[in-house]
């Protein structure tokens, strides 16, 4: 599981964006049993504390159940980071995947509408998830 924040902000917490686990992982568990039990407790912070605190907590309790990764293996960046739809050519060696916040990039209204832009765009949003739509090179010359 990857931190939410860079290592420098003092207040860590874990990303549920992306999990990579055993099934049946035992952190994963009691994890979801303090969610499931524990919901309207005051202490927790809702939407935050369950799916970042809580994790936190328990990997500060179980370091042997949990590999910490750094937030850029996971998402290399943060949500209000547009750079990715502007600029050519950024590349993200070393994240695993990467998490989008889809949420705020529509509001900035920068989420594509058709295929066609997503294939003929430039920006490196589009050149890294091009190769992932399933269409036929007749339908990328028809669509554009």
């Amino acid at each position: 599981m990857g931190k939410e924040r860079d290592p420098s902000d003092p207040h860590q917490s874990l990303c549920n964006a992306v999990i990579l686990c055993t099934p049946r992982s035992s952190f994963i568990a009691e994890w979801l049993n303090i969610s499931e039990t524990r919901w309207t407790d005051p202490t927790i912070p809702y939407w935050f504390g369950h799916s970042t605190v809580i994790p936190m907590d328990l990997a500060t309790k179980y370091p042997a159940k949990i590999d910490m990764r750094p937030n850029t293996d996971f998402y290399p960046f943060l949500w209000s980071d547009y750079s990715i739809f502007r600029e050519k050519g950024k590349e993200y060696p070393t994240s695993y995947c990467c998490h989008f916040f889809e949420t705020e990039a529509r509001k900035a209204g920068l989420i594509p509408e058709t295929f066609a832009s997503i294939i003929t765009a430039n920006a490196s949003f589009y050149t890294l998830f091009r190769n992932y739509i399933p269409i036929s090179p007749v339908d990328r010359f028809f669509s554009c």
